[in-house]
Order: C-alpha cells, then structure tokens, then sequence
C-alpha cells in the first residue's frame, strides 16, 4: 500500500518520501537515486548491484534494516526493508526503472529470491544528500528516544528502591510487634503457674513414738 500512495505522490508532483519531504538538488547533478520500496529475503547489497551494475554504473547502495538501529550488531542484517541505489548517470536509473519495474527478480533455481518481483522507484530531484540528512535525523531521533527511556528506566528504578526500603522498615516493624506479643503472652503464663509469693504455708507435724 505504501508504495502505491508513493506513486501517487510522484505522478501529481508532490516530492514525498516516507515520512519526510525534501527539496529538489542541483539539477545540475546527473547522478540518480532509485529507491527500492520492498527487499526480498536474503537479498543483500552485493546481490543488488550484481544484478543492477549491467544497468548502469551504481555509485552507493544504502539498504536500511527491519530494525533500524544505529549499532554494530546492526549493520551485517540480512533481512532488509528497503535500499537505495545511486547510479552515475540519472537517465541510467530511468531506464532501470523502466526495463525492471514490476517484473520477477528471477536467476538459478537456488536462489530463493528468484519468484520476487522488483519494486522500483525513481525519485525525481532526490539526491544522496536528502538520504544523509533522514538517516542522520532519524539517528537524532532514536538517542533522544534511548536517553528519554534511560531518565524514565532510572525513575522506575529510584521507585522501586524506595518501595523495597519501605517494604523492609514495615516488615521489621511488624516482626518487632510479633515479638513483642509473642515475650508479653510468655510471661502472662510464667505468672499464671508462678507460686504466690509473700505466703506462709501450714505444714502438720506427725510425731511417731
């Protein structure tokens, strides 16, 4: 669904991308960005340009993981959302467009991707630099959500140490109230059976001849 309202966006000459807007570059600039909306599994950079570099000569491919993490156990997914390809001359990434659109991946029967159909796009007036800026924004985005998770992690975890401390003064409290009716029942019965003091007692005395 998303990369048919992308179409749409392009064919009425609106410049969308995702969820930001950019700014047509240099015309000036005959490189060309196609974008590549659906990455089939186990599909990677060298694959793409494999099957693409006959096209045209590709300067950069980008292709952004499922999950987009600014990390080093990120960066060697293999499992993709959507890429970026950079070709050298614009009218090369037209025509690639053109010719692959739509149309199966295809190759040797053990390629698992070979039933996959191509989804591409070419952004009119989108240039490298559009993508730097997103990814970089996007980078922004996600370490001001990590620090605002840290503050909140740090709250709930100030909570939770008062919580225990307030769990263990109530917890010794009422072990000293137990103990303490636990002596006061004790010595209740040790006076109940306790002789009682301050009385005489009358023995017989028996004389045997």
């Amino acid at each position: 669904m998303l990369w048919v309202l992308i179409r749409l966006a392009l064919c009425e000459g609106q410049q969308l991308w995702g969820d930001y807007s950019y700014e047509s570059s240099d015309n000036d600039d005959p490189t060309g960005v196609v974008h590549m909306m659906m990455v089939p599994p186990s599909m990677g950079v060298h694959d793409i340009r494999d099957r693409l570099t006959r096209r045209g000569k590709i300067r950069r491919i980008y292709m952004l993981p499922k999950n987009f993490l600014p990390s080093r156990k990120r960066q060697h997914a293999k499992k993709y959302a959507q890429g970026w390809i950079e070709f050298a001359d614009k009218k090369a990434a037209r025509q690639t467009v053109h010719m692959l659109d739509g149309h199966e991946i295809g190759g040797r029967c053990r390629v698992k991707y070979r039933d996959y159909m191509w989804h591409l796009t070419y952004l009119e007036g989108f240039k490298w630099e559009n993508l730097t800026r997103w990814l970089n924004s996007k980078v922004v985005e996600h370490k001001k959500k990590v620090e605002e998770w840290k503050q909140t992690r740090k709250q709930q975890i100030r909570e939770r140490r008062r919580e225990i401390k307030k769990e263990k003064r109530t917890k010794r409290r009422l072990e000293r109230e137990r103990d303490k009716l636990k002596s006061n029942q004790t010595s209740s019965l040790l006076s109940q059976h306790k002789p009682n003091q301050g009385r005489t007692q009358d023995f017989v005395v028996i004389e045997v001849d």
